[in-house]
């Protein structure tokens, strides 16, 4: 097996296990290697600008579908919300994000599961982020939403949220794939 040399930006962190271990001004944090791309080689400064709402988060409860390992939860509790219901699917992340969870003591409900529309109603939370790869179909099943960003991937599911909320806002995230930004703020 060929020996992989690590970039420079990426030497002072540890590889174990299948994680890696980011250090944080206070603690650290477990994310996987799609995470960790995710995180800081593509799509930081776009979470900061694509799912912090202008009025803010502060004092708000926060529903994460999509969680990953714990990385969106973070950007929301820098951003001063107060609580975290994190949904993740996946059970490597899923576990990373327990154990960034605790060892961070950070206020978040984690759930292992699928998105399901009721989730909304169940937790009632002031601000959405979802993500979840085709499964915002979820969202059409209600009638109405809170102040959220979704992730809107293809062409027939954003005509389905531009016909059932007109005023959600839409913008193409990028030119090269069929995905779109909705925020809807109250």
């Amino acid at each position: 097996m060929k020996a992989v040399r690590l970039p420079i930006w990426a030497r002072h962190f540890n590889f174990a296990h299948g994680f890696i271990e980011v250090p944080l001004k206070s603690g650290k944090m477990f994310v996987t290697t799609n995470s960790f791309y995710d995180f800081y080689a593509e799509y930081a400064k776009e979470w900061e600008r694509d799912y912090i709402p202008n009025s803010g988060l502060r004092g708000k409860t926060v529903l994460d579908v999509g969680a990953g390992c714990g990385e969106t939860a973070l950007l929301f509790l820098r951003a001063r919300a107060t609580k975290v219901i994190c949904i993740e699917p996946d059970e490597y992340a899923y576990d990373a994000l327990i154990v960034n969870a605790v060892m961070n003591n950070w206020n978040v409900t984690a759930i292992q599961d699928n998105f399901h529309a009721e989730y909304i109603e169940k937790f009632q939370p002031d601000f959405c982020k979802i993500d979840c790869e085709g499964g915002e179909r979820e969202l059409l099943k209600l009638e109405s939403l809170p102040s959220m960003v979704v992730e809107v991937h293809g062409k027939e599911l954003y005509r389905a949220f531009r016909r059932k909320f007109p005023r959600m806002r839409l913008k193409k995230r990028d030119r090269w794939r069929q995905l779109w930004i909705g925020t809807i703020e109250e």
